[in-house]
């Protein structure tokens, strides 16, 4: 578990919570949009966990630091009930935010790639998809057969004018891979050769 990326993303979002599993004996922390087990660490609580997290004090007072119950909507065990997703091939920045496209047999599920980065150091990590009760889906963060993150999906409702914003830039990519490979012929001659040693192009 990466400590400062958690720190950096509860500085974002101005708050920290923290849930205790009890059952389990593990501790996560959130910052309101996922949430991170805590293996191997001291039990931490509202008085100490941003001296844990490493930010400075000038900046306590901008974090809202709180313990709560577990999420009950969240199954947070090892095992559930859940979907392993393919790894994604894109990231796509629309509107200023970067997410990234996960595919489900329930559709195009939507993330921040920003909430994958206190779990960088996981060894082995997959994303399998879970549903609440009611029906909506989140992400469960897996080292093996060990739960290690929970990651709430973005809105799809910021992202509605995306999907024809991409089927026009497929039909303008697919024309223009068309068109130089027609044009391709020959190419390779009319291309500048460049010594590797100097830099410079060859005549």
């Amino acid at each position: 578990m990466v400590i400062k990326n958690i720190a950096k993303l509860c500085k974002k979002t101005g708050q920290v919570r923290l849930f205790y599993d009890e059952s389990r004996d593990v501790q996560w922390i959130s910052n309101g949009y996922a949430c991170w087990a805590l293996y191997g660490m001291p039990m931490l609580d509202a008085e100490n966990v941003l001296t844990a997290l490493d930010i400075p004090e000038k900046d306590w007072n901008k974090i809202v630091a709180m313990e709560r119950r577990l999420p009950e909507e969240l199954d947070l065990n090892d095992v559930a009930d859940e979907e392993e997703l393919p790894d994604p091939v894109i990231s796509i920045c629309y509107g200023g935010q970067l997410v990234m496209p996960l595919r489900s047999s329930a559709g195009t599920i939507l993330a921040d790639p920003e909430l994958f980065k206190p779990l960088r150091d996981v060894d082995h990590l997959t994303v399998h998809a879970r549903r609440t009760a009611s029906g909506k889906i989140y992400l469960a963060a897996k080292g093996g057969l060990l739960l290690q993150g929970i990651i709430l999906p973005a809105s799809l409702h910021s992202f509605e004018a995306l999907p024809d914003i991409l089927a026009d830039l497929s039909r303008e990519l697919e024309k223009s891979i068309t068109a130089e490979a027609e044009a391709g012929a020959g190419e390779d001659e009319d291309q500048m050769e460049i010594d590797p040693e100097t830099g410079e192009v060859k005549e």
